[in-house]
């Protein structure tokens, strides 16, 4: 039995940080469920973090749980400015949470114009860009931003319409990602915080 255990105990060793939670969570029961949800909790929190600290804290308290309760909760992304340029008040708001989330201030514009305006005030570390807006499409302000900036602000499109074409002129266009509306809030955060954490 003790060379069955030392056996496991090597194999256990030599799987990942996030394999050995789950492993010792996989029983399938509620309790074991609860602890996985925290587990993915700790990994979207930490996955722009310091992961030495992570890998500390579950060396030192193995449940997921503890680790959400002695990490410390510092901003991921503080400090870090973004625009957000929608017609919709909607998607500005739900944008906003997320941003805000990740720790970064929020610049919220209802128009192009007014957009512009925001981004050589602000010199955000990120646009997130509506395709249809009134008075210019989304794809002339990038035309625009693309031409007139000597350092180009990474830019998320959001639009509504799945065109591959559009697509391929975007990606000419070096936008940083693309969010298809109506936007799932876990992708969009991720697809955020990769380009914040880029910029």
């Amino acid at each position: 039995l003790r060379k069955k255990n030392k056996r496991k105990n090597r194999k256990n060793t030599n799987l990942s940080l996030d394999s050995l939670v789950r492993h010792k969570f996989s029983s399938g029961n509620i309790v074991s469920a609860f602890f996985l949800h925290l587990w993915e909790l700790v990994l979207l929190k930490s996955e722009y973090c310091n992961s030495s600290r992570l890998s500390e804290c579950v060396n030192r308290f193995p449940s997921p749980f503890y680790c959400i309760i002695i990490m410390p909760d510092i901003p991921m992304f503080s400090g870090k400015r973004v625009v957000i340029i929608d017609d919709s008040a909607t998607t500005r708001l739900h944008l906003r949470k997320i941003v805000e989330s990740l720790g970064a201030t929020v610049t919220e514009s209802e128009d192009p114009i007014e957009g512009l305006a925001s981004i050589n005030e602000k010199s955000p570390d990120l646009v997130t860009l509506d395709m249809q807006m009134p008075y210019m499409d989304g794809k002339t302000m990038l035309h625009y931003l693309r031409l007139k900036r000597q350092n180009p602000v990474p830019v998320i499109v959001c639009t509504s319409m799945n065109d591959t074409s559009l697509l391929v002129d975007l990606a000419k266009l070096k936008i940083s990602d693309f969010l298809l509306k109506p936007f799932d809030t876990n992708v969009a955060r991720k697809k955020i915080a990769e380009a914040l954490s880029r910029s």
